[in-house]
Formats: structure tokens, C-alpha cells, sequence
């Protein structure tokens, strides 16, 4: 796919469309699938867009619903950037002068707030997920191995996020490295990378990770190594894990 040591993937909602972000060049890079979710050589051709990001070793990414915006995280700064499009999912249409960010402080340059008090922060980011109307963001990272939660009051503008809640408990594994949430927002899906297990979570509120009532395993045993990125199709019939042994 021309793209070396990937750290995230994401596709479109109709499936038609598929970013790869690594830290080999330090961009995201779009691909175009002539069938909806279907990653078989015949299927994908490269785009011929690209966006040079505004951090280095991009390490998560997401599209918004709308495909209006683009979002990031890079491992200089630990901060979630974000990119007007103007041409909807198509990231050569984004606009530079546009960039957002949310995180860091003038004591504290690196990492996002975790906790109302602010005492708290989240470093090492491995994965970043938004709610489909734009009113809510999720991160993962190292330092915590759990996900925090961000209300947005403008949909879509992380600079109008709220500090977070943060959820802990979801899972035993202390190497999560990636997690999304189905289209409805009714489960949460982590991914396992120690016992190679996604972990299917259901919330009694969508959305909401306080929410939390069970958990299913699905095997993942495929995978010969965890890989960072995960993915579910709009219809809950595909799912996508990055195999990092590859």
C-alpha cells in the first residue's frame, strides 16, 4: 500500500474510502476501494492524496461522519490536531491554515488533561475515536491503558472539549492498542494486544463509557502479532485489526 511501519487506519462510512497513517513519512494517505470494505488487491487503488501532518511518528487518526474534518495524534507533542476538508473525505482538500488542537498546557507541553481537576495527564496516545454527531472524543494512550471521554459543546471543534472522565477497569490487558465503537454506539471494541482477544464491551447508554454492563472475547488468534489499529464496518459485518507482524 506504499506506506511503511502503520500505525492507524480508518475508512469512510460507506466504506469506500481508506486512510493509513504510519511513521514511515510521517502523513495519512487515502485509498479508494471500488467495492465498500473490501481490502483485496483488485479492490484498492491509491488515491494520489496525501497530507504532511503537523507532528511527527503519527501514532492515531480519524474522519469525521461528515468527512469535513480530520483529526490526528503525533508523538512530539501528545496533542490531538484536527483539519478542515473542504471537499468532503478527501484529505488533499484539507487546509492547513485550518489546524485545531487540543492538549498541553505552559507547564505541561505534552499530553491531554484527563481528570476536571486537570491534575492528570494522558501521554503515548495509541488510538482516537469520535462520536458520530461530533459531540464527543476518545483517546487511549500508554500511561493509563484506558479510555478518556471528552464532551465537545460545538460538534466537531475539539478546542470546545470539556475535561475528560475517564474510564478504567474495561479490561485487564495493560497493552490495549486500539479501540473503536460500532455506528450506533452501543459497543466498544478493544483490542487485546497481550492475549490477542477483541474484547466487545456493551453500554446500557450509547456512547457513554461509564456505561459499561459485559463483555464479549472474540479470538483474534489470526493475527500472529497485535497490530495498532482497529475497525468495524458500518454494518457490524467486517472487522479490521492491523497485523503488526506484517
Amino acid at each position: 500500500l506504499g506506506i511503511t511501519n502503520i500505525t492507524d487506519m480508518k475508512f469512510s462510512p460507506d466504506g469506500l474510502n481508506f486512510y493509513l497513517t504510519g511513521t514511515g513519512g510521517d502523513r495519512v494517505f487515502q485509498y479508494k476501494l471500488s467495492t465498500a470494505w473490501d481490502l483485496s488487491p483488485s479492490s484498492v487503488y491509491y488515491q494520489g492524496d496525501s497530507l504532511a501532518l503537523g507532528d511527527t511518528a503519527p501514532q492515531a487518526m480519524s474522519i469525521s461522519q461528515d468527512g469535513r474534518y480530520m483529526y490526528f495524534i503525533g508523538s512530539t507533542y501528545d496533542r490531538v490536531f484536527s483539519y478542515t476538508m473542504s471537499v468532503p473525505f478527501m484529505i488533499g482538500s484539507a487546509d492547513l491554515a485550518s489546524q485545531r488542537w487540543l492538549g498541553g498546557t505552559v507547564t505541561n507541553p505534552k499530553g491531554i488533561y484527563l481528570v476536571p481537576d486537570g491534575s492528570k495527564y494522558e501521554t503515548g496516545f495509541q488510538s482516537l475515536h469520535l462520536k458520530d454527531d461530533g459531540t464527543r472524543l476518545y483517546v487511549i494512550g500508554t500511561t493509563t491503558d484506558a479510555i478518556s471521554q471528552y464532551d465537545l459543546t460545538t460538534a466537531w471543534d475539539i478546542k470546545s472539549a470539556r475535561k475528560g472522565l475517564l474510564q478504567s477497569g474495561m479490561s485487564s490487558d495493560t497493552a490495549i492498542q486500539a479501540f473503536t465503537l460500532s455506528s450506533d454506539g452501543q459497543y466498544i471494541y478493544y483490542w487485546e494486544s497481550a492475549n490477542r482477544f477483541i474484547q466487545r464491551y456493551t453500554l446500557t447508554t450509547p456512547y457513554d463509557i461509564l456505561a459499561v454492563t459485559s463483555r464479549q472475547a472474540i479470538p483474534a488468534s489470526m493475527f500472529a502479532s497485535a497490530g495498532p489499529g482497529l475497525a468495524i464496518s458500518a454494518n457490524g459485518s467486517y472487522v479490521f485489526a492491523l497485523d503488526a507482524s506484517t
